[in-house]
């Protein structure tokens, strides 16, 4: 008997058996899903689920243009070599001399990045007039040296840049969810976007300006799979808004591979391995390498990663011998991350082993090594750009790339290439004559007049630091170990110490304070949400805590705590408590640590009287907001979990929670409230003494001749005047300099292993080459001129020291270069 359709379906269920058809249906869904997943997962979802295609083409262009080979700027291919400045990260007055020595290095574009959080810090109000945030000057400036630029608006920029660049007032909307299909970001996202291409449009090169390029968003690829179809949904809407600004010019977006209407990109440390794929799913794109990182960021606690320049110019040497036509040095000035501007546990410097250090000046021998090589590359661009290169191999770890035919061609460029870690290869290339090339290196030969090849670069020949341009011989050469001296705060002679009678201090009472407003909740607050991040600073009090009898060993626990928090029992300091501690390779996305501890002494126990109440304060600190995390709304600070006085669960009851420090102003923007020279303490300031405020002196006549001096035996033929300070005598905290914002200090003495030796050959990794093992992460804070010269008084630095330190031992230096 014939069943009936529902009555069939019953009876599948129904069945102990299933039918053998059932068999072969699973059987092909398990083969169809093994053959898509076999695939990228991308391809292997599209198959399976329709997404979503951007609807907005490219264009049209006006000035600048792409084809499969390169960038056009007014109908010619482009060969450009770009380099990274962040303008908040250095002093504007800074900015005119940074581009200039750019471009003196051969590098023709600037690259930087918008930064959301410093142009929109409360929601609908905009600042790109003043300070730091003066983006309009910089593209001003940058023009007026005649470079271009690729301004790269995100408006996520991860950059290790306090939250990535994203504003706090964010976390204000409801149902936020940060870079995903969300319309509360994307509409807060699209109103910021539309807003900086008004600010920037006179720059725009179809305007006659130096922007020659556009980035929307910024290594999504990364984090994409992460949101799976909302994911998509949201890279393909921002490349649809980007494009619909028709703004004239190109739009890219860095470490992406499945959009088409944009420029994809590659970042790394190299990228060459990159251009095949790209070209076979992009074939009418150009190969762009967005950011070849030039060494890597430094976390407190850790040493430095560098990295050598002949891995470096080894890298850019590859890209654009197997066919790259833009490289963008990330970075070619790191500069420094005053304020709070710098994300988690990032140090205040961010150098970043770059060509241009943290000051300003060269770094000998990267910068001068990689200035001779972009000489080559500009010198035969037409030659790179004119055709793809002829490739041919030499066994396993050698082949060559020749742009330009050398029989009939008068210039040709020729890159052989050896990528073996550690031994030189001889190879045959042309006409019987043997070339033997070092290890991991590429040989750059020309085409001489008489056809006969001459090699014009190596990118594993360095030659030493050298301080005299050739047509500069009219200085004593016997200077040359002074002026590079000078160059570094830890090798300079000019040295400013403190006077003791030029030290005042006063303490930071804890919180509650008389007569300010606080908040009471039942149980602690998240700290981030509490403070919207106007502040590092939290207090958290809670009293009435009794000890059972008996208790002569306490323990106070937190079960979840982000970031560094300073514990007091009856107003005595017991010891820190710290959460995550992000590490070099694990960038931020690093668990928090569970049930971190702090035991209360004995002696301090009952101080306040055997048997009575008792008040735990804790002042949680922040030491910057992950600028990288797939879901960065999840961000939390603070205490997290539960509290606990030994067995005593203390996190319910009556918590008084207080923003910010006495010594901040109510808008909580670092700027000191110590007005009146009388609130000041001159006699015996303290040393090693948590929650201290320090206010230091030093005489503007003996800085200004000790950058006299500085800037007289540089060798440079415009030397760049700077200063730093040495807090290195000191704990953990911030400091100002006449006002200005330092940023963070922190006496963190960097792990003892990794820095036994650097060998550049083989592929670079950050915990590679390491130097500064055994001593504290970062020593010395950059103070750049202006801010000393910008008064006629005597220069005041003002210190908050949260562990307590010694601040006979601040130091001034005097640097040029």
């Amino acid at each position: 008997m014939a069943l009936s359709p529902k009555k069939r379906q019953y009876a599948l269920v129904a069945s102990a058996e299933p039918p053998r058809s059932l068999y072969r249906l699973l059987l092909l869904c398990a083969a169809l899903g093994l053959f898509t997943w076999m695939l990228t997962p991308e391809e292997g979802l599209r198959r399976l689920i329709p997404l979503p295609e951007p609807t907005v083409p490219p264009g049209p262009f006006r000035n600048v243009s792409y084809d499969a080979r390169a960038l056009t700027v007014g109908g010619k291919r482009r060969l450009l070599i770009a380099g990274a400045i962040h303008y908040p990260r250095s002093a504007p007055d800074m900015w005119p001399a940074l581009l200039r020595r750019t471009a003196e290095a051969g590098v023709n574009t600037i690259d930087t990045y918008v930064f959301w959080n410093l142009h929109e810090k409360e929601e609908g109000v905009y600042d790109f007039e003043t300070g730091y945030a003066n983006l309009p000057q910089f593209l001003q400036y940058a023009q007026e040296a005649g470079l271009y630029v690729n301004l790269r608006i995100g408006p996520y920029v991860c950059a290790e840049w306090n939250w990535g660049g994203l504003p706090v007032w964010l976390l204000k909307k409801k149902g936020m969810q940060t870079r995903t299909w969300n319309p509360p970001f994307m509409e807060a996202m699209e109103r910021f976007v539309r807003k900086v291409v008004a600010v920037v449009d006179p720059y725009l090169a179809s305007n006659g300006g130096p922007i020659v390029v556009l980035q929307m968003e910024n290594e999504y690829g990364n984090v994409e799979e992460h949101h799976g179809i909302a994911g998509h949904k949201y890279i393909v809407w921002a490349a649809d808004l980007a494009n619909s600004l028709n703004v004239g010019i190109p739009w890219i977006m860095c470490q992406q591979d499945n959009v088409p209407t944009v420029i994809n990109t590659c970042n790394g440390f190299y990228c060459d391995g990159w251009i095949a794929r790209h070209r076979k799913r992009f074939p009418d794109q150009p190969a762009m390498f967005t950011e070849l990182w030039t060494g890597w960021f430094q976390h407190w606690g850790l040493a430095k990663p560098v990295r050598p320049v002949e891995d470096l110019a080894f890298s850019i040497a590859r890209f654009i011998a197997r066919g790259g036509t833009y490289v963008s040095y990330y970075m070619w000035h790191g500069g420094t991350n005053f304020g709070r501007w710098g994300s988690q546990y990032k140090t205040t410097s961010y150098d970043y082993d770059a060509p241009l250090n943290e000051y300003g000046f060269p770094a000998l021998p990267k910068y001068n090594h990689l200035q001779q090589l972009h000489a080559v590359l500009s010198n035969y661009a037409d030659v790179i750009l004119r055709s793809e290169p002829a490739v041919k191999e030499y066994g396993w770890y050698a082949e060559s790339h020749t742009y330009g035919d050398l029989e009939y061609d008068n210039r040709v460029l020729v890159f052989l290439s050896n990528w073996h870690e550690t031994s030189p290869i001889s190879i045959r290339y042309t006409n019987n004559v043997k070339y033997t090339l070092p290890r991991w290196s590429v040989t750059l030969l020309a085409k001489r007049a008489d056809g006969t090849l001459q090699q014009i670069f190596c990118t594993s020949s360095v030659a030493p630091p050298y301080w005299f341009r050739d047509n500069d011989l009219s200085r004593d050469r016997t200077a040359l170990p002074l002026a590079a001296a000078r160059m570094e705060p830890k090798t300079s002679d000019l040295v400013l110490p403190v006077i003791s009678s030029d030290i005042s201090w006063k303490p930071e009472p804890l919180a509650p304070r008389p007569h300010s407003n606080y908040i009471v909740w039942k149980r602690p607050l998240e700290q981030l949400r509490t403070t919207w991040d106007e502040t590092d600073y939290l207090w958290y009090i809670r009293n009435n805590i009794s000890l059972y009898e008996g208790d002569d060993v306490v323990t106070v626990s937190l079960e979840e705590y982000e970031d560094v928090g300073y514990v007091f029992w009856d107003g005595a300091f017991i010891g820190e408590v710290h959460g995550v501690r992000a590490t070099a390779h694990t960038q931020d996305s690093v668990k928090r640590q569970k049930k971190v501890s702090v035991r209360i002494p004995p002696h301090k126990l009952y101080a306040s009287g055997s048997g009575s109440s008792h008040t735990l304060t804790i002042l949680s600190t922040v030491v910057g907001l992950a600028n990288y995390a797939p879901h960065q709304e999840q961000i939390s600070k603070g205490i997290l979990g539960s509290v606990f006085v030994n067995s005593q669960n203390v996190t319910g009851g009556k918590w008084i929670h207080q923003v910010g420090l006495k010594g901040q102003d109510e808008d909580h923007l670092w700027r000191l409230s110590f007005t009146r020279r009388s609130d000041w303490r001159t006699a015996h300031p303290p040393i090693h003494t948590p929650l201290t405020w320090y206010r230091i002196i030093f005489p503007i006549k003996s800085l200004r001749a000790l950058s006299a001096s500085a800037i007289a035996s540089s060798t440079h033929p415009q030397p760049l005047a700077s200063f730093a300070i040495n807090l290195g005598t000191l704990g953990r905290g911030f400091a100002r300099v006449n006002g200005h914002d330092i940023g963070r200090f922190w006496n963190a003495v960097a792990e003892g292993v990794g820095c036994a030796g650097c060998d550049y050959g083989g592929s670079y990794n950050p915990g590679k080459c390491l130097v500064g093992c055994g001593r504290p992460s970062q020593e010395f804070y950059h103070v750049p001129a202006s801010w000393v010269f910008d008064t006629k008084s005597d220069v005041e630095v003002v210190v908050f020291d949260e562990k307590g330190g010694d601040p006979f031992g601040v130091r001034f230096v005097a640097l040029a270069g």
